[in-house]
């Protein structure tokens, strides 16, 4: 039996929460990524959901190297010590 939770948010709503203002990515951009399978969808009527599950939440290593989540997946500490130069020129970059 799979235990797995998840939850279903809106793509609109999805874009809100998890982008700051300006840096959302496109409807058809984020349907384009449930398409290859970068996100999970799930299509109930006419409406497109993301599914949150424990696919979505698992995070490339590079983020992890670079900075440090609370519980509700909010930055909470910056880490520039420490890294590869690959990490430490990405993080110079972005940050």
């Amino acid at each position: 039996m799979n235990t797995e939770t998840f939850k279903l948010i809106k793509i609109s709503e999805f874009r809100k929460k998890y982008f700051d203002e300006g840096s959302a990515p496109s409807v058809n951009s984020i349907k384009k990524s449930i398409l290859l399978g970068e996100l999970t969808g799930k299509k109930i009527g006419t409406l497109q959901y993301i599914v949150l599950d424990n696919k979505f939440f698992q995070t490339d290593s590079t983020i992890d190297e670079l900075y440090e989540f609370d519980s509700s997946n909010q930055v909470v500490e910056k880490h520039d010590n420490g890294l590869s130069p690959l990490a430490s020129e990405i993080f110079a970059k972005y940050a």
